[in-house]
């Protein structure tokens, strides 16, 4: 298995414990497309440290499921129980399903997913500046403006300082197999 996963470009670098933020699914004509990630100039194509506990995952999740590799050379690495791109509403449903077994309340986001990283991150003494690139925030003040409650304070330093965090919290959890698309057509 090579260290690095993606077909257009390093997308998961396994080695140096690094995820770049590429590409996302939206909704095209009741399609979903596979399309250059680009909501601001600095989201695209930041790295975000991978801790150990989300790298077991992946390769547990690559020794049960195959890449779905697309005309573009592109490898997605999570798909539907049909093999297609996963769809918003499809993937919020599982999502749901992981919070009831997770024993969190049905009011958690996903999104929240994002300020617990950073928050955590903020606590552990990440700076500021390093924060606002994982979260690929256009500047510091959006980040302030988000996390101003946090502390402020490297890539692999901060994987562990994560690791330290999630790790013992999330080492029970199942990941579900497969993600439901009942009413997704065939590739």
């Amino acid at each position: 298995m090579t260290n690095q996963f993606s077909g257009t470009g390093p997308a998961i670098d396994f080695e140096a414990g690094v995820l770049t933020v590429l590409r996302q699914v939206i909704k095209v004509r009741l399609r979903a497309e596979l399309v250059d990630y680009n909501k601001t100039e600095s989201s695209h194509g930041r790295q975000v440290p991978l801790p150990g506990f989300v790298h077991r995952a992946l390769l547990d999740h690559l020794d049960n499921h195959s890449v779905l590799r697309r005309e573009n050379g592109a490898e997605v690495l999570f798909r539907s129980s049909r093999g297609n791109l996963i769809r918003r509403n499809h993937f919020y449903r599982t999502f749901k399903r992981a919070l009831a077994v997770a024993g969190l309340p049905a009011t958690f986001r996903f999104h929240d997913l994002r300020y617990t990283f950073a928050s955590h991150a903020l606590d552990q003494g990440v700076p500021e500046a390093t924060v606002q690139l994982y979260m690929g925030h256009a500047s510091a003040d959006e980040l302030k403006g988000t996390y101003h409650h946090q502390v402020p304070g490297a890539a692999a330093r901060d994987r562990k300082a994560l690791e330290a965090v999630f790790y013992e919290e999330t080492a029970g959890i199942v990941i579900p197999d497969t993600v439901d698309d009942d009413d997704d057509k065939a590739p």
